[in-house]
């Protein structure tokens, strides 16, 4: 139940969600129930412990050692 949890306004609850998500979504991945996974930006802080980024997670999950993370955004400015 994510009724607890305020849109911009980061608690414990949100964290927990977070990561849970991430849990899933690497969960579903990995069985090839899903092709990919896109994250956006969470909350270290609040989900706590020792984790320490989505693509340390997802790697630890998958059981790898060498891997990378993209990041794709368009253009901050146009000069």
């Amino acid at each position: 139940d994510g009724s607890s949890v305020q849109w911009g306004r980061p608690n414990p609850k949100s964290g927990q969600r977070a990561l849970a998500y991430l849990e899933a979504a690497s969960t579903a991945a990995l069985a090839e129930e899903i092709d990919a996974i896109v994250t956006a930006p969470v909350s270290k802080e609040w989900i706590g412990g020792d984790f320490h980024g989505q693509t340390d997670l997802l790697a630890d999950r998958a059981g790898v050692k060498e891997f990378a993370m993209a990041f794709f955004a368009p253009p901050l400015s146009d000069s």
